[in-house]
């Protein structure tokens, strides 16, 4: 398992990319914008992003969720509170 940490957006809030090296399946946490970068990593590592996972809904945690999901077509994981 290996995670790569991201400071994105205008507040520089962590982001992190998780990912197993064995399945190549991989989850973005907390991205609080888009940043082309990651998607290039996750295209040269060959990875699949099967979530995107929030832990809250602040706006400097989520303001990339839509352009990674469209990018990717990962799913979207947050607690319904």
């Amino acid at each position: 398992m290996k995670m790569l940490t991201y400071n994105l957006g205008a507040f520089a809030a962590n982001c992190y990319l998780v990912y197993d090296e064995e399945s190549r399946k991989a989850c973005l946490i907390d991205p609080g914008a888009y940043d082309a970068k990651i998607i290039e990593v996750i295209s040269t590592k060959v990875l699949s992003l099967e979530y995107i996972i929030l832990t809250h809904r602040h706006l400097d945690h989520i303001l990339g969720v839509n352009a990674f999901k469209q990018k990717t077509g990962a799913r979207i994981a947050v607690h319904e509170l």
